[in-house]
């Protein structure tokens, strides 16, 4: 994945592809097809096999991934400049998430308007989704349905709510002078917390299991251990030599950790302990994928194909569900049905990043850079 944002670039080398600095831009290995894996996984378990492949982890996946990335941008631009833009930043995220967020959002709401699909408008449920409180109106507010397929957006709540929460922190806890240690031992701690807090409205008060799924303070600590992780021995900005043997050891006891994750079917420990083992888990892979991207796994991740899908991914993301759900329909079949809503998906998913994606994010750039113009002025 490469960031445009003026910003350094880091390339790998050595046996055990460590990061080092060498140009003006952010090059990080293995994200765009780590998040092709995610969404991968996302697409399978709606399409109906659900059984064997668990579609949450995926978002798990996800999570961790953008905390770790918009971390890593963050720390970038304050190395670089000394400051935190918090207006460009949100600027960048808007431009990034929302053009395609309420496309595809009024669109499928225009749909059902016009009877094209099952399921009445509920203007209650999709103004929870507008104004990104989706995922606490679907635990307050179970019965009121959401337009069949977008039920996806509950996590872009947690997203929404992360990048309007975490940058704040950030700034303050820098201009309070706290290094990036202290940060990452505070995030971490709060990642503890919301560990804790799960174990009591489970253990105490048994809660629904939506409760704990779909809540901004019961997940977002799957996105803090991603910033955590970009805080201290990142692999993209520090310059910490990893061995490929400790690369190897930690990413293996990841997988075997998400393997015991799945494999644990008490509910106690599924609604609980299971996001934060996963996704310590995932930090242990990431890190080896983005620090040795010349490694077999690396390899696979940035090839062509995985690379093109990840940087899709999002807008495939909002997509597939509903085509998956009008698809079943008419379709017989997890497989068949599956490989057709996967074509339809993607077909959609390119019209959208061609007609929406990127001239928003041409529109965002032309911005930015008048803002720095008027700056320098």
């Amino acid at each position: 994945m490469v960031i445009n944002h003026n910003m350094l670039r880091f390339a790998p080398q050595g046996k055990a592809g460590c990061i080092v600095a060498t140009t003006r831009h952010l090059d990080i290995p293995s994200l765009d097809g780590l998040r092709a894996v995610s969404i991968g996984i996302v697409f399978v378990a709606h399409a109906g096999l659900d059984h064997l492949i668990p579609g949450g982890f995926g978002v798990t996946v996800f999570f961790v991934i953008s905390g770790f990335l918009i971390t890593t941008l963050l720390r970038s631009e304050l190395e670089r400049s000394g400051r935190i833009a918090l207006g460009a930043f949100y600027l960048r995220r808007a431009f990034r998430i929302l053009p395609l967020f309420y496309a595809v959002l009024g669109l499928a709401a225009l749909g059902t308007r016009l009877g094209l699909g099952d399921g009445e408008l509920n203007v209650r449920a999709l103004l929870s989704q507008v104004f990104h409180f989706s995922n606490y109106w679907s635990i307050l507010r179970p019965s009121d349905q959401m337009i069949p397929g977008t039920g996806v957006y509950w996590s872009l709540a947690v997203e929404e709510h992360f990048y309007l929460l975490f940058p704040l922190a950030l700034v303050v806890l820098t201009a309070c002078g706290w290094n990036l240690r202290r940060q990452a031992m505070l995030f971490a701690g709060v990642c503890v917390l919301m560990l804790l807090w799960r174990v009591v409205l489970v253990i105490g008060f048994d809660v629904s299991t939506d409760r704990t799924y779909y809540a901004s303070d019961t997940r977002m600590d799957c996105i803090l251990l991603g910033c955590v992780a970009a805080l201290i021995a990142n692999p993209v900005l520090d310059r910490v030599r990893h061995s490929q043997r400790q690369l190897v050891l930690w990413a293996g006891l990841g997988a075997v950790a998400i393997l015991v994750s799945l494999a644990v079917r008490n509910d106690a420990f599924r609604e609980t302990f299971r996001y934060s083992l996963q996704s310590v888990a995932i930090v242990a892979i990431m890190r080896y994928v983005v620090a040795a991207p010349r490694s077999l796994a690396g390899r696979l991740l940035n090839s062509r194909v995985m690379v093109w899908f990840g940087q899709l991914s999002y807008a495939f993301y909002l997509v597939h569900y509903v085509v998956i759900q009008e698809v079943h329909k008419h379709v017989s079949g997890a497989i068949l049905g599956g490989l057709i809503a996967l074509v339809i998906a993607t077909t959609l998913a390119v019209a959208l990043q061609r007609l929406v994606e990127r001239p928003a994010q041409a529109l965002r750039d032309r911005l930015i850079a008048r803002q720095r113009v008027m700056v320098a002025a």
